[in-house]
């Protein structure tokens, strides 16, 4: 894919595959949300073992994919590094979660208990940010049968 291809998917998909070295340092892939901005991953989680990990390792990939029926895929892979949102690097991240919930229609359930916090620190979930360092980008798919 070329880099506005790799933007345009990372700007328009939502969920994607985390990759990380977990605290007993096994290479752990765990599904996300996320909202993409500026060169950055944004995401929000609960405090656990994907945090302490991540504070502990914070080297990180993601793997986003958009399927296009009936028989294509696009693929996108990033590398960067995982920093905590604090003070001041909160003040513009109530506008991009506003925005990424526009873009769920309003009886999409999963993401429901989330949909009217605020960001601030006091938040007991943690706000962060992947740096998108490098990326690589891939089509495929084959010829139906017949």
């Amino acid at each position: 894919l070329t880099s506005a291809e790799i933007e345009e998917l990372l700007a328009t998909e939502c969920y994607g595959h985390l990759g990380f070295t977990d605290e007993k340092d096994r290479i752990c892939i765990l599904p996300i949300t996320y909202a993409y901005k500026d060169n950055y991953i944004y995401g929000i989680s609960e405090m656990g073992g994907k945090i302490r990990s991540l504070r502990k390792h914070p080297q990180a990939c993601l793997q986003v994919e958009r399927l296009n029926p009936p028989s294509g895929w696009e693929s996108v892979q990033v590398w960067g590094v995982f920093e905590e949102m604090h003070g001041k690097d909160l003040s513009n991240i109530n506008t991009l979660i506003a925005n990424f919930w526009d873009r769920f229609d309003e009886h999409e359930t999963i993401f429901s208990p989330l949909r009217d916090i605020a960001v601030t620190d006091e938040l007991p979930n943690v706000l962060f940010r992947i740096s998108v360092d490098e990326t690589a980008g891939k089509r495929g798919g084959h010829k139906p049968l017949g």
